[in-house]
């Protein structure tokens, strides 16, 4: 991305049972990055694309680092179909198996264990029935998932977003306060619960907080999201960050801070101060122009089998595939 540029919004998202990990990153308001990240070897994959928006907290990597659930809007939402909820390979592709909604409210998935995908979707007979095809199976190299639904299929983040703390040894530490106006501050209360994560030999902890705009501060409202070390120190203000997008412990219980486009890995001392990144990757060099020379999956796959015709992609050509192949002959015969 250019100087004059925003940087891109980075969201992290760590298996459990490698040292995988799949980054995120929004570019633009419905232009999102995805790219594989081999933590052992600080190893990147190439760049794919996608047209639409997706909600970073409702998207979750397998324990292997292989297969990414997500939920996002289709490029060219209708009123029969705006949101997809999907599995593919990571770090992006086409869906081996989806369900449509016509909303925005819940969708996405957590693997809760190695063998069990829990997806926020109303219990229904026909989500039940939802499993990968065998074909498909086959051609991932996979086994079918247990599916399990949610109770109700309600909400926007949640439940999936605290499966997710759950799952990766936060733990609630303080129930959220009321919605309500601090005087003193003009800020809400924390009205999300405080979570907490130690290292299982303890010594230190951090604490994510949440807390809410009023709309005098900020249009629409909203909510300051808060790291802050056991020793009392803002993860922000320790490593200099102006935007903190989000925070993960990796395997090696490294703080993983998603800051200003940069993913950086700082080691933790056992009285919880914060070392120096020991690696460093940037992706302030993403650009909008970057997804016009590259191709992605579309949403033409995830509607092709709901019966709906597909509207072309960004990423895609306008002419048939047939024609293209005629145009291809034809240049290597010399124009003929």
């Amino acid at each position: 991305m250019g100087d004059t540029s925003v940087p891109p919004r980075l969201h992290v998202l760590q298996a459990q049972g490698v040292d995988r990990a799949v980054i995120i990153g929004r570019v633009r308001s419905k232009l999102y990055a995805f790219q594989l990240w081999n933590q052992s070897t600080n190893q990147r994959s190439r760049v794919l694309w996608y047209h639409g928006r997706v909600y970073e907290w409702r998207c979750d990597i397998s324990y292997d680092g292989k297969f990414v659930v997500f939920f996002a809007t289709v490029p060219r939402p209708s009123e029969q179909v705006y949101g997809v909820t999907g599995v593919c390979k990571a770090p992006w592709g086409a869906p081996a198996f989806r369900w449509t909604q016509s909303h925005s409210t819940c969708g996405g998935g957590v693997f809760i264990d190695p063998r069990t995908l829990h997806v926020n979707i109303v219990d229904d007979p026909k989500v039940l029935k939802c499993t990968p095809p065998a074909d498909a199976c086959r051609a991932m190299k996979m086994l079918p998932f247990n599916v399990e639904t949610s109770p109700f299929g309600l909400g926007d983040d949640d439940p999936s977003r605290q499966l997710r703390f759950k799952r990766d040894g936060w733990w609630c530490i303080e129930e959220g306060g009321p919605w309500k106006l601090d005087p003193e501050t003009g800020m809400w209360p924390e009205v999300e619960p405080i979570h907490r994560w130690a290292p299982p030999d303890g010594g230190w902890h951090i604490d994510y907080i949440e807390q809410g705009y009023t709309f005098e501060q900020r249009p629409g409202g909203g909510y300051l999201r808060r790291y802050v070390m056991s020793t009392g120190e803002d993860v922000a203000e320790a490593v200099g960050a102006e935007r903190l997008d989000h925070v993960i412990i990796d395997r090696m219980h490294r703080l993983i801070v998603a800051a200003d486009g940069f993913i950086r890995a700082y080691p933790v001392d056992r009285d919880g101060r914060i070392g120096e990144a020991d690696s460093s990757l940037d992706f302030n060099k993403l650009t909008p122009e970057d997804a016009q020379r590259t191709a992605g999956p579309s949403a033409r796959s995830t509607l092709r089998r709901s019966g709906r015709s597909a509207p072309a992609g960004p990423e895609r050509s306008g002419r048939p595939p047939s024609s293209n192949r005629i145009a291809a002959r034809r240049s290597r015969r010399g124009g003929r």
